[in-house]
């Protein structure tokens, strides 16, 4: 009950002031992400700095590479008339970003991983459209070591693992069949919309 009142809320939030609630959302992801990111290269869990250089990356580089798209799928969400001030947050957001980077750098024991994700990172966000980007961040880099968290505990049920790793193998065909079909593939404003509107409540 108290997940469905927090979502209900949130959804709620989300209709009242959608700019501020993107801009949390964002945040949040930032630190989702990040986090993850940070105990896999041994950073403290609770170092924010190396969460926000591992998590924000993906998103300032594809709102400086790609202003043009962001701003649209900015809109969709808010409307036109806020999108410009997310997207300056965003690309604004690479000053904190470098003094994140370079202080886990500094503090980092694995350096050389972490220069090359990043730059990795980086590569992906100039390269493809935002979507695209974002989709193979997701299930190649943070999906994955999700698993690799998890796996201890699903280990003890090979029922369990089998079908966890047929469903992610699954996904991962899903994604490459989707993106060599891209062309002929229309999502639509609303489809969207719900979905990011979905994924912020599942966050809270």
């Amino acid at each position: 009950f108290r997940r469905v009142l927090f979502r209900s809320i949130g959804y709620l939030l989300w209709m009242l002031a959608p700019t501020a609630m993107l801009v949390v959302f964002l945040v949040m992801t930032v630190f989702h992400f990040g986090s993850g990111d940070a105990r896999f290269f041994n950073h403290s869990s609770t170092a924010k700095l190396a969460a926000i250089a591992h998590g924000a990356t993906l998103l300032i580089f594809m709102s400086i590479a790609h202003p043009t798209e962001i701003s649209r799928l900015i809109a969709i969400l808010i409307g036109a008339e806020q999108t410009a001030h997310v997207v300056m947050f965003m690309q604004w957001s690479v000053v904190v970003w470098t003094i994140a980077v370079l202080h886990t750098l500094v503090q980092s024991q694995e350096k050389l991983p972490f220069v090359l994700e990043i730059a990795a990172i980086i590569a992906l966000s100039v390269v493809l459209e935002p979507l695209w980007s974002f989709c193979i961040y997701f299930c190649l880099i943070h999906s994955m070591r999700h698993f690799r968290n998890i796996y201890p505990v699903l280990k003890q049920s090979r029922y369990t693992t089998h079908l966890t790793i047929l469903l992610t193998l699954l996904g991962l065909v899903l994604v490459a069949i989707l993106y060599l079909f891209s062309e002929n593939i229309v999502l639509s404003d609303a489809l969207f919309q719900s979905t990011i509107i979905a994924l912020f409540m599942l966050t809270i």
